[in-house]
């Protein structure tokens, strides 16, 4: 085998290894979505779960090592608000259920699903991400 069959190689494993994760990406987020949709039914106040993950720009000399809090999610209602702003009341037996709720997902696997400087919001209708800057 010659170089340049080395990295045509190197270019087709490349290519499978995206598609397959593209699709696991996809089954994970239906996943999510179809796990959180008896909850979602059961609390209708509840419209979607917002989160932020991300890798740290500076953490006072310690190593900077991504991080997803969707154990510190956004609960968000009518019309966009947020119940951590205060704008609509639920129950913190309802807020632990969502979170206990919640499959063990490693940080590195949400990475993986989701991206880094990222917030992730899921709802009953899917999953969508929109780039998150953080200081």
């Amino acid at each position: 085998m010659n170089f340049e069959e080395l990295q045509k190689a190197r270019e087709e494993l490349e290519e499978k290894t995206k598609v397959l994760l593209d699709d696991m990406k996809e089954k994970v987020k239906e996943y999510l979505v179809d796990h959180f949709k008896p909850l979602f039914e059961k609390y209708p106040q509840v419209k979607a779960l917002k989160w932020t993950q991300y890798t740290p720009y500076f953490n006072d000399g310690d190593a900077c090592t991504f991080r997803s809090n969707h154990d510190y999610c956004d609960f968000i209602g009518e019309n966009g608000y947020s119940y951590d702003d205060g704008e609509f009341d639920l129950d913190n037996k309802i807020v632990k259920e969502f979170y206990d709720h919640f499959p063990n997902i490693s940080d590195d696997d949400m990475e993986t699903f989701f991206g880094d400087h990222i917030y992730v919001e899921l709802s009953p209708n899917g999953i969508t991400t929109e780039e998150y800057s953080h200081d």
